[in-house]
């Protein structure tokens, strides 16, 4: 049974809020990923790594050993076009084989949205460069301008290495369909993208590049189908200044989401052992409405864009307090609201046997829209939802910041081909091979010069809706140690990234007396905030 406690306070759906521009060639920039061992290229349409380009899957970092040829991020979708043919356009953004459109010529793919970098420099926004930051973000309020724009909130620079841009398909004018009725200057599928690049130089993720994607459906087309994946010209065991032709394998592991490479015989061009390498979905688009329980963590039907709903007593699957999958004790309840599914958002614990709510974690948890707290750097005080006891997208715990409250669907699309064997430019064929797993041949592990495509999905996207995914571009001296280093970054990556940020100097007052200790926060960024007095009885 589920009782319902009830709380004066909005419900309501949180959906990513969509830019209103559309994305511009004119503001691509060509950036370096290089916060720990691993070393690429990338750039602000999705694209990563670039075929004879010195830091092209680099590892380890300084060696010259190459492992990517060429990587795209890609998604399809079917829908029907005014003529009522049912097709499946692919958005995605390469080098080589993209559709051109003859008026522009521009690839009729991904393009960056402008203001989320400064256009007069070179490179995409990179945490740790400020002048390639822009002036104002464009979705963020007013007083975040001069601030790192940060997945965990205003200024927090949680990596060592953070990127952020939005794109969209807005280019793509190849078929005769509109996203929008009411805009027919909106092409493509009506998909927006925010994308997030994460490094971190701790010996637990040295060897790996965090990729996360916010898709949006921001037209009005209601689409049942649609999948996310990755296109990989894989470049296993090259090195510069003459990359040549590689004689690659590859494979996948369902159980942790894995699709990898090798080098036939281990061979190299520098003339050692080449390693391994693979992207594995730490996170993929979940499926809330099937009424089945994807990723089997004891929940149906998670949403990330729920919003706080009601404050319930029920079951959180098999999620501890601390949001710690835990499949041995069965199905936890306990207060929580509904909108946090997993019951790891905390402000109020439970109501204690005196009939008052016992505090949680609000200096953690109830910070407010922006993600930070009074003894966070940059904080100037209250801001949107903050000490109100009710969590507030943007909060860490809660919808966008947890990963948890997804149904994820996992791996379900592989091949590998020989290059070109595929086009990217053949939409029809890539669907029926996007949407199954087909297992190598004997013939496939021989070494060619390697294609892969895979995928997760099919699952609806409604219009205003958002689905996340999160990739891990991870490498390994044998594939033993790439699956070792995959199951790390998954772990890590389930803690929500918080394993290596050193803890922030208190602002604490303490006064003992009449057996009670009572702490103050009053007194931080000179604010004075009377929900941060908590009283604590010591036994």
């Amino acid at each position: 049974s589920v009782f319902v406690f009830s709380i004066q306070c909005p419900v309501y759906a949180q959906p990513r809020e969509p830019d209103p521009n559309t994305g511009d060639p004119r503001w691509r920039k060509r950036g370096i990923m290089d916060g720990n061992m691993v070393r690429t290229l990338f750039y602000n349409d999705g694209e990563i790594g670039r075929y004879r380009e010195p830091f092209s899957g680099e590892w380890p970092k300084g060696s010259g050993h190459l492992y990517v040829d060429g990587v795209a991020v890609l998604v399809m979708a079917e829908c029907v076009d005014n003529n009522g043919n049912t097709i499946h356009p692919m958005e995605t953004m390469y080098y080589e084989f993209m559709d051109v459109n003859p008026e522009t010529n521009q690839p009729m793919g991904w393009a960056p949205l402008p203001g989320y970098c400064n256009y007069y420099q070179d490179s995409p926004a990179m945490s740790d460069d400020p002048e390639s930051w822009s002036a104002h973000w464009p979705d963020k309020p007013l007083d975040w301008a001069g601030y790192w724009n940060g997945y965990f909130g205003k200024g927090v620079k949680n990596a060592d290495l953070e990127t952020y841009y939005v794109m969209d398909d807005n280019q793509d004018v190849e078929w005769d369909f509109f996203p929008d009725p009411d805009d027919t200057t909106r092409r493509g599928l009506g998909f927006e993208v925010a994308v997030r690049g994460f490094q971190w130089s701790h010996v637990l993720a040295e060897d790996c590049i965090f990729w996360h994607f916010a898709i949006t459906n921001e037209g009005k087309y209601d689409y049942e189908k649609v999948l996310f994946g990755y296109y990989i010209d894989w470049g296993i065991g090259e090195c510069m200044p003459e990359p040549g032709g590689s004689d690659d394998c590859g494979s996948y592991d369902t159980d942790i989401d894995l699709a990898y490479a090798w080098a036939y015989n281990n061979a190299s061009m520098w003339g050692g052992k080449a390693g391994y390498a693979g992207f594995s979905f730490l996170e993929s688009p979940g499926n809330p409405w099937d009424g089945i329980d994807n990723d089997n963590d004891g929940l149906i039907d998670e949403m990330r864009e729920s919003g706080p709903g009601e404050y319930i007593y029920g079951p959180c699957g098999y999620y501890d307090e601390h949001g710690n999958l835990d499949r041995t004790t069965g199905i936890k309840s306990r207060w929580h609201w509904s909108g946090d599914e997993d019951g790891d958002w905390h402000a109020f614990t439970d109501l204690n046997e005196n009939g008052v709510w016992d505090l949680g974690e609000p200096l953690n948890d109830d910070v407010g829209a922006d993600g930070i707290g009074p003894l966070d750097e940059g904080y100037t005080g209250p801001d949107e939802g903050e000490g109100d006891g009710i969590p507030t997208p943007g909060e860490p715990s809660f919808d966008q910041t947890d990963k948890d409250e997804s149904d994820q669907l996992g791996l379900t699309g592989f091949r590998i081909f020989p290059v070109h064997y595929y086009e990217l430019t053949n939409e029809e064929q890539n669907w029926q091979v996007l949407t199954e797993l087909k297992p190598p041949t004997e013939e496939d592990l021989l070494g060619v010069n390697l294609g892969m495509f895979f995928s997760s999905g099919v699952f609806p996207l409604h219009p205003g809706e958002t689905q996340r995914f999160s990739m891990a571009l991870v490498f390994g001296y044998d594939e033993d140690d790439l699956k070792r280093n995959t199951k790390t970054v998954q772990a890590i990556y389930n803690a929500n990234y918080n394993f290596s940020r050193p803890p922030d100097k208190p602002h604490v007052r303490a006064i003992a007396g009449d057996g009670k200790v009572t702490l103050f926060w009053d007194d931080v960024a000179e604010y004075s905030y009377d929900k941060y007095l908590q009283e604590y009885d010591f036994e």
